[in-house]
């Protein structure tokens, strides 16, 4: 689920941190416990475990918004600092505690109810807002937006690079530019529940800050856009996103108003039809390419506000999203938070990016506000209010994570899907295929391990794709030579640990091999395949056979004939251009993030279901 919740980034953080050594997890369809006195475990089963951790989380953060009120500290400090007690920085720091309150097998459900939570959340954020309040912004909030927009994206890269040099840890010294995109971003809609908590969002000031807000946010994200070269949009993602838009504005809104005349005594049936409109919205908005927090915001933003809809709207849900759905949220954002392991270092520096940040964009509002000629403490109110941050900062900090996961857990191998356009079979849109093909080559170019781009072929489909059916799994790796192909032999060779695998090794070698067998790189395959033999040579289940080819031809004829035998063929990404074996294939080489023999295999002509796994060595990058 692209949902920006369960990723690897949590469950691999609190897997670690409790002990779980396993490679795979199974997860348990057991529901319900038969209870305490036939000797079943309740924790043991999805409800009641799913139960006591949304209790744990309501009681934790319900205590903790008690004991902040006296400070006037909002709901959002509450819960965030509830989730870090529930994790291991508190309760969960007792690792067998952390194992009975919440189980790896859990995590599924946690993330159903967190999704769950962040989309009624913003659905209700975007109820509370008045619509129109686009078409009021005056001239004070476009220059408080701005002037803040500018001061929060210069200033805090002066601070960075003054403490880049101090910065020892690599991967922190990654993570930080991610950090500082956040302090530049206008979340408007936090902003916006925030001043409804302080029950000042229709007031003057609170039309003000949150024009201001928005103002500020759009300019960010064009800037942000722009600085990403994100030109992957395309004419035809601009039409789907406004297409959706508009059909929410302009049809999902009248029909709620319809709904509010006809059932002014049902509102049980119009809240209801909403609540599964929210659903709808978040898939389709989903399916476009959006963040699932987006369609069901929009969706807010067309409901009428106010009563009868809209207040009661707010009035029958908030408390369940608050207080139900969203200490679940983060419950999880708090397990992965271990404050143990925090250097003290990097704390100081990240505080001191933060600071940089967060001043920079109070001094811009505050300057502008006072140029605006609003009072000194309604400028002070503004540039405070502009640096609020929720639950939307948090989404993005973990998307960021995930951007940063490779490079953070020392992984070997990244392997990343191949969209490739059939229209026949496929209704993806091409500016989704272009985005798709150009992060794959932006992984090729930058990712701190080996990449392997997988081709799926149909093989998943066939109803005979089961594991216990293959008997055996059959692999081949094709072997030109090059440090590409010598990585796909060492995956190879480590796969064949399984033991319904049978692997077969195909070198191609030109006709005249002995001439053509000179140079480092060659003594280097050479090597490899000697080690390979003699670490198999007890192994049944392993072959190695050579081909020998005069040209590029050649190697095609011996690619024909793996199309029926194999389920999984693995090779290389790039090749020698002057060794004979590929001699004339490069001139039809259409994706280029497959390489030349990749492509062949991924083209029409191959007719085979076969996966195609390309791997790209990684070679670093000395900067």
């Amino acid at each position: 689920m692209d949902s920006g919740m369960m990723e690897p980034v949590e469950f691999w953080d609190f897997a670690h941190y409790v002990g779980h050594t396993a490679e795979w997890t199974c997860l348990s369809n057991r529901t319900s416990s038969g209870g305490i006195f036939k000797g079943n475990s309740p924790l043991g089963y999805y409800l009641p475990i799913l139960v006591l951790q949304i209790s744990l989380a309501s009681l934790t953060i319900n205590v903790t918004s008690i004991i902040l009120k006296p400070l006037g500290q909002p709901l959002m400090v509450a819960q965030v600092l509830g989730g870090i007690l529930l994790g291991p920085s508190a309760l969960a720091y007792n690792k067998t505690i952390a194992r009975a309150l919440f189980p790896l097998q859990s995590f599924i459900m946690l993330d159903v109810i967190a999704v769950l939570g962040i989309m009624f959340y913003f659905f209700l954020i975007g109820v509370c807002m008045d619509p129109w309040i686009v078409m009021k912004i005056g001239k004070k909030a476009y220059v408080i937006g701005i002037t803040a927009c500018i001061f929060s994206t210069i200033i805090p890269w002066f601070s960075f690079y003054y403490v880049y040099d101090s910065l020892t840890d690599e991967e922190f010294k990654a993570s930080v530019p991610y950090l500082m995109r956040t302090k530049t971003i206008f979340t408007f809609p936090i902003i916006a529940r925030f001043l409804y908590e302080l029950n000042i969002l229709n007031s003057e000031f609170g039309g003000v800050a949150l024009s201001s807000s928005i103002v500020g946010g759009l300019l960010s994200i064009f800037y942000q856009l722009w600085r990403s070269n994100h030109n992957v949009i395309g004419v035809e993602g601009v039409l789907q996103a406004t297409t959706f838009m508009l059909v929410i504005l302009f049809i999902v809104r009248p029909v709620a108003l319809w709904m509010i005349k006809r059932n002014k005594e049902r509102e049980t049936v119009s809240i209801c039809s909403i609540i599964l409109a929210v659903l709808v919205a978040g898939l389709v908005g989903h399916c476009i390419g959006f963040h699932i927090i987006l369609g069901p915001f929009i969706l807010g933003v067309a409901i009428p506000p106010g009563p009868p809809l809209g207040a009661a709207l707010v009035k029958r849900l908030d408390v369940i999203v608050s207080w139900i759905l969203m200490p679940i949220f983060f419950l999880k954002i708090g397990l992965a938070v271990n404050i143990y392991v925090l250097q003290w270092i990097n704390i100081l520096n990240v505080g001191f990016v933060i600071l940089v940040g967060s001043f920079a964009k109070f001094l811009g509002a505050f300057l502008a506000a006072l140029k605006c000629e609003l009072s000194w403490l309604d400028a002070l109110s503004v540039g405070l209010v502009l640096n609020v941050k929720g639950a939307l900062e948090l989404t993005i900090v973990e998307a960021n994570r995930r951007k940063l996961f490779a490079l953070e857990k020392r992984t070997s191998l990244i392997i990343l899907p191949f969209h490739e356009k059939r229209a026949s079979t496929h209704s993806t849109s091409e500016s989704s295929l272009l985005g798709s093909r150009t992060m794959n080559l932006r992984v090729l170019d930058n990712a701190p391990c080996s990449v392997a781009i997988l081709v799926e072929r149909g093989l998943w489909n066939n109803s005979m794709c089961a594991l216990a059916n293959w008997s055996p799994f059959r692999v081949v790796v094709l072997f030109l030579g090059g440090p590409d192909d010598r990585e796909a032999l060492a995956f190879g060779a480590r796969i064949t640990g399984h033991p319904k695998v049978n692997l077969l090794v195909i070198r191609i070698v030109p006709e005249h091999y002995a001439t053509f067998e000179t140079g480092e790189k060659t003594k280097l395959d050479n090597d490899i395949i000697n080690d390979f033999r003699n670490n198999k040579v007890d192994n049944d289940r392993v072959r190695y056979i050579e081909q020998k080819v005069m040209d590029g031809s050649g190697t095609l004829r011996v690619i024909q004939t793996l199309q029926n035998d194999f389920q999984l063929i693995m090779v290389g990404r790039h090749h020698d251009k002057s060794s004979p074996t590929t001699l004339g294939l490069d001139e039809w080489n259409e994706f280029t993030e497959l390489g030349t023999i990749g492509d062949i295999f991924a083209s029409a002509d191959f007719r085979s279901d076969a996966m195609i796994l390309v791997v790209q060595q990684h070679v670093k990058v000395t900067k």
